[in-house]
């Protein structure tokens, strides 16, 4: 039985190699350093044998075929369109995060089910412009769309749709918020306790917002107790406009409060003209002068 199926394996690794050198033979390639695409899309495959040997490979199509997991990338460094969608993957732990050059990613129609390993997987991937997430179970998260958006900056296009400003802002007031509040209760190096209690409030009307929010370890939460609590995107915007209008005043506030209680500087100043030199001492000229003192007080 083992055997059966190591020879099975065997016969699915020579199908996809084979099937490249095909390949290179229509398009009169003869060394592996010349591939710069593959194209094995709805071929069945269920398994591709490790593909290092094509080190300059950019484009690879493995879309429509039967693959569970990614362990053939190992060290295609120079990849940048990426196509496995329409698969059988249910993880991509370990598979794609040595792709830093990556621009097109293509990973809809699988059986993903965890969030976070695109965290994980794809935060490093500073030139990924187009990325299809869509049509896999961790696509029903409410924020899945922000949290995306957010792990992964330089995305255009997600999902078929244009990443758009309006979404930008409310990824930075959700997954920037705890930054920006600590900035904001600085007033001259300290916190004033207006700016602590407004923080705190904020952090209240979140809660309420969003009841569901958390950082990175909240997709991998029950999904049972997940509710799609997400409001329109101009009636948010609206929201947050406010609150960040409001803020600003407290920070003015917490800003005038502060500079009523600073310490008082003080800057003393010496005039020497008055004072006789060392010579004009041992001249004879015992009259000796003072030096005269300038203070000057700041609050």
């Amino acid at each position: 039985m083992a055997n059966s199926r190591e020879t099975e394996q065997i016969n699915r690794l020579v199908t996809d190699t084979a099937l490249i050198r095909e390949q290179m033979k229509a398009t009169n390639l003869e060394r592996d350093t010349d591939v710069r695409e593959i194209h094995l899309g709805n071929r069945q495959l269920e398994d591709v044998s490790d593909l290092q040997r094509y080190k300059f490979l950019s484009i690879l199509y493995l879309n429509h075929n039967k693959i569970s997991e990614i362990t053939f990338l190992s060290r295609n460094y120079n990849l940048t369109e990426l196509h496995l969608n329409n698969n059988k993957l249910k993880t991509l732990v370990g598979g794609l995060k040595q792709l830093h050059s990556l621009k097109t990613l293509a990973l809809h129609c699988n059986q993903l089910t965890e969030l976070a390993e695109i965290g994980n997987e794809c935060r490093n991937m500073n030139y990924l412009k187009y990325l299809n997430l869509y049509g896999n179970p961790l696509a029903h998260h409410p924020y899945y769309r922000y949290f995306v958006i957010f792990t992964i900056p330089s995305l255009v296009h997600f999902d078929r749709l244009e990443v758009t400003q309006a979404e930008r802002k409310i990824v930075n007031e959700i997954y920037d918020d705890k930054t920006e509040a600590i900035k904001k209760t600085i007033a001259f190096g300290k916190r004033t306790e207006k700016q602590l209690e407004d923080k705190q409030e904020r952090q209240l009307d979140k809660e309420r917002k969003f009841p569901e929010y958390s950082y990175t370890n909240s997709f991998t939460s029950d999904r049972s107790a997940r509710k799609d609590t997400v409001q329109s995107e101009t009636n948010t915007i609206e929201i947050l406009e406010r609150r960040r209008e409001a803020q600003r005043l407290n920070e003015e506030a917490a800003v005038a409060k502060r500079s009523m209680t600073r310490s008082v500087m003080q800057f003393s100043m010496f005039d020497w003209s008055g004072v006789k030199k060392h010579e004009e001492i041992r001249l004879g000229d015992d009259e000796q002068g003072a030096p005269t003192i300038t203070t000057v007080k700041i609050k």
